[in-house]
């Protein structure tokens, strides 16, 4: 998961810093925006089954599946006003700035 935020806060960057109508760099972020979300996803979803017992494992996991997708729902909503409003520097900078928390949590945890 640690990679995983790592590899956000390098999309973010990334994004945040990439000269207006470059492609390739814009091309990048938003493949390490992907993948960084596909290694904190998958690196969940193993401590999780790591973690609970087999019994209540498939309702906490179901459970949690659906917080992810709702809020990731609510994100993209939110993502489009702030990139109409601030435009892809302000949507890149409040990306990464949500990363320091989860991230936080688990060097805390660590």
């Amino acid at each position: 998961m640690l990679a995983g935020l790592g590899t956000l806060a390098a999309a973010a960057a990334l994004a945040a810093t990439a000269p207006p109508g470059r492609i390739l760099p814009q091309t990048v972020a938003l493949f390490l925006l992907g993948y960084g979300w596909n290694l904190c996803f998958i690196g969940g979803s193993g401590r999780l089954a790591r973690d609970l017992p087999a019994q209540r494992r498939a309702g906490v996991e179901g459970a949690v599946d659906a917080a992810v997708w709702g809020v990731a729902a609510t994100g993209s909503l939110a993502s489009g006003l702030v990139l109409a409003t601030g435009g892809y520097a302000l949507l890149a900078g409040a990306a990464g700035a949500i990363v320091v928390l989860p991230t936080a949590v688990l060097l805390h945890r660590r």
